[in-house]
């Protein structure tokens, strides 16, 4: 009886302190590792380490591209060439932020804990990238201008020259998605005519209005003399 009483006791014991080298074992060992249940939109982390977490961020990142549709074919774009990166310190944070609280170890056995990416843009970067493409596509607008007729007797109408420029309509969007998503995207640009600043219209309004002039009856008295000033003079006035 009394050495039953023995085993138990030693039982009783032992339980509690295998229970507890075990969790001071887990503790130890997830202390600078990803906790189990850990993943960056969709990769797993767990067990990683902040330089193996920061790689495999690094590698994802590295590894997406936008597609962009060209009016002409299409080109590849990286996350670094639209200006959108992923923060990999930031997102270590919050990774890795779990290990400082102790309950986190105990609920990370039994749920998952999806992480964010965090991202940064540089949107100076991405219109940069943006000239530089639409730089074989673009055409600078031609004003329309009002000149002197030939015959000096009235006004014409040089018309104007829409221009054109590559636009990418929420590009920025596209990328910064792709980024947080770590999955590649693709985009659609296109050709967008730009009206000249002085319209053919406007132009055209004005060398009315000075026609208009030029074609009015007029008559000038200087002392007992009344003359009546030809086109040309008129048009040269105006």
């Amino acid at each position: 009886m009394r050495t039953r009483l023995k085993v138990l006791t030693w039982v009783g014991i032992g339980v509690p302190v295998l229970v507890g080298a075990a969790g001071a074992a887990y503790a130890t060992y997830y202390h600078d590792r990803a906790l189990p249940g850990s993943s960056v939109v969709g990769i797993d982390v767990a067990g990683l380490t902040r330089d193996e977490v920061a790689n495999a961020l690094r590698a994802k990142a590295d590894g997406v591209v936008i597609d962009l549709k060209l009016p002409d074919g299409h080109k590849q774009a990286s996350l670094a060439d639209l200006g959108t990166a992923v923060d990999v310190d930031a997102t270590l944070a919050r990774v890795f932020s779990a290990n400082e609280d102790w309950s986190s170890y105990a609920k990370a056995l039994r749920e998952s804990r999806p992480v964010a990416v965090v991202t940064t843009a540089d949107r100076t970067k991405l219109s940069a990238f943006l000239t530089d493409l639409g730089e074989s596509y673009a055409r600078r607008p031609v004003d329309a201008t009002v000149s002197l007729a030939k015959n000096k007797e009235s006004f014409t109408v040089s018309p104007g020259v829409a221009g054109r420029s590559l636009e990418a309509t929420g590009l920025a969007d596209i990328a910064a998605q792709a980024a947080a998503s770590l999955t590649s995207a693709a985009a659609t640009t296109s050709l967008v005519d730009r009206e000249p600043e002085v319209t053919t219209a406007e132009a055209k309004a004005l060398a009315d209005k000075a026609n208009a002039v030029v074609q009015t009856a007029a008559e000038m008295t200087a002392g007992e003399r009344t003359f009546a000033p030809s086109e040309a003079e008129k048009a040269s006035w105006v």
